[in-house]
């Protein structure tokens, strides 16, 4: 695995200690099935030491997110071995149910927001729409355009 993904370890390091899947939420449906969430907590500016790096860790996240979720199209197997691996998410032990179920690429996403609430920081409303725009298709982070 790590001689076909590895390429991948710079953007997943980006999400090292970022992911988590153990969050159960209650899907409702025709069988109202309870479902594990990747949960992704995005770079709060309060643990940055200034806008600049706060934007730059936030792009690193957006961009590991897009690359990952890639790889979980096309190798089931792979996507888990660099969440494990390489983000840091554990999916338990071998021939466990949480290891061996699939896992999609849907994100429940956790942003500061209460630093908007305390009137800290006016761009924290806009960080949903940054995190989502297609801006980030002209931004892109220079260390890993050099790999």
């Amino acid at each position: 695995m790590e001689e076909r993904w590895g390429f991948l370890t710079p953007w997943s390091a980006a999400l090292n200690k970022r992911l988590q899947y153990n969050h159960l939420e209650f899907e409702e449906g025709v069988r109202d099935v309870q479902k594990r969430r990747l949960v992704v907590t995005l770079p709060m500016r309060k643990f940055c030491s200034d806008e600049e790096e706060f934007r730059l860790k936030f792009q690193q996240v957006r961009e590991a997110l897009m690359l990952l979720s890639a790889v979980a199209h096309v190798d089931q197997s792979g996507w888990k071995y660099l969440l494990s691996k390489h983000c840091g998410v554990s999916l338990g032990k071998e021939g466990g149910e949480k290891l061996e179920e699939e896992i999609p690429a849907r994100f429940l996403v956790l942003m500061d927001l209460e630093e908007g609430k305390r009137g800290e920081n006016a761009d924290v409303d806009s960080d949903i729409v940054d995190f989502c725009c297609i801006r980030q298709q002209k931004l892109k982070v220079k260390i890993f355009l050099l790999l």
